[in-house]
């Protein structure tokens, strides 16, 4: 079971499950139309409703007894009391194996983002639930939703960091095939934590990378961390999401270690991830004048 199916990467892995592995998926949404719509009908893939913004759904959801439990927590500010609360209903359901998305910001507890991933992963953790943590940086899938518009218009990115500063990033369909990969081989990957990342980057590179992809000249620049929060603010973000971008913008600019290198990816897909190079040309129609 995926709970968290309509986020994009809840969905991209009941999409992998479907695809890559012979097992019965069911697919926890908070709207079902919407995943059914977007998705279309997927092999061995039941949806059914189950918002983990209303617990008691996710605890009539949970099928008893089943092998493996996938949470993709909501980007809400309840986040930890949501995602918890579903452990609790996987462990009252008897459920085998719990695999936790978690970010790398877990280990400085110091951000908004890293006190509620720590605190997830304190829970499951706690819980004597068999589980696998997935810990992942910054989505290369996100300078979609970022800088598409303005790349589009006048070829730029914008953002309040160092063009050097450093970070990780990987792109959501590996997340995505790792953890299905973990959820059809669960005992394999019992009581382990994984740190998923591709390149060490910076906003320099990542331009670099968009402009050899698109053809075209792109440029990042810098601008001050007021007009990055009323910029975020305008395209609809909740204030408490800009809050923690913002922290986690400001400790990446200071250099605090939001960068690793870890071969766990490669050990769990025996390949290399996708590098931003790749990614970008695979997805250079979204940056394109002619974008859908």
């Amino acid at each position: 079971m995926v709970l968290g199916a309509n986020g994009y990467v809840g969905g991209e892995i009941v999409m992998r499950l479907s695809a890559l592995f012979e097992c019965k998926v069911t697919a926890g949404c908070r709207s079902p139309a919407t995943f059914q719509q977007e998705k279309g009908a997927l092999k061995n893939v039941n949806v059914i409703y189950a918002n983990m913004a209303e617990p008691p759904t996710v605890r009539h959801a949970i099928p008893k007894g089943i092998d493996t439990v996938v949470i993709h927590s909501l980007n809400r500010v309840e986040r930890v009391k949501q995602t918890t609360q579903a452990i609790d209903a996987c462990k009252a359901a008897g459920v085998k194996h719990v695999i936790v998305l978690s970010m790398m910001c877990t280990e400085r507890p110091q951000t908004l983002f890293g006190r509620q991933f720590s605190e997830i992963e304190r829970h499951v953790t706690a819980s004597g639930l068999s589980h696998t943590i997935i810990r992942v940086p910054t989505y290369m899938d996100d300078l979609v939703v970022h800088h598409s518009d303005t790349i589009r218009k006048g070829g730029k990115m914008y953002g309040p960091c160092s063009p050097e500063a450093q970070y990780s990033i990987i792109a959501i369909s590996d997340v995505a095939e790792a953890a299905a990969r973990i959820a059809a081989n669960p005992s394999a990957h019992a009581n382990k934590t994984y740190t998923l990342v591709a390149n060490v980057t910076c906003e320099r590179d990542v331009a670099a990378a968009l402009s050899q992809a698109l053809g075209k000249k792109i440029t990042y620049e810098r601008i001050p961390y007021h007009k990055f929060r009323s910029n975020m603010l305008s395209r609809g973000m909740e204030e408490w999401q800009v809050d923690g971008t913002i922290e986690l913008k400001r400790e990446i600019d200071e250099g605090a270690a939001y960068h690793a290198v870890s071969q766990d990816f490669k050990t769990i897909m025996e390949r290399e991830p996708l590098t931003v190079e790749q990614w970008a040309r695979a997805n250079a129609q979204y940056f394109s004048n002619y974008a859908c």
